[in-house]
C-alpha cells in the first residue's frame, strides 16, 4: 500500500470516525443547569435589568437610537 493511499484511507475511513467520537465526547460532558441553578440566573438577570432599566419594553429611551429618532 503506497503513502498516498495510507493517507486517503486515513482521510476518508479514520477522519469522521474520529470527528464523531470528539462531537460524542461532547455531548457527553454537556452539563444542564439543576432548577436551583436555572432559578439563581433567572433572579441574577432580572435584578440586571431592574438595575439598568433596560427591559425591552421600558419607557426609557433606547441607548442605541440616534438623538433624532428619539
Amino acid at each position: 500500500m503506497s503513502l498516498s493511499v495510507a493517507l486517503w484511507l486515513f482521510a476518508v475511513a479514520v477522519g469522521p470516525v474520529l470527528l464523531g467520537g470528539a462531537i460524542a465526547y461532547g455531548k457527553y460532558r454537556e452539563r444542564r443547569y439543576s432548577r436551583r441553578e436555572r432559578a439563581e440566573s433567572d433572579a441574577s438577570i432580572e435584578r440586571l435589568y431592574d438595575e439598568e432599566g433596560d427591559e425591552p419594553n421600558s419607557t426609557t429611551p433606547d441607548r442605541h437610537q440616534r438623538k433624532d429618532q428619539r
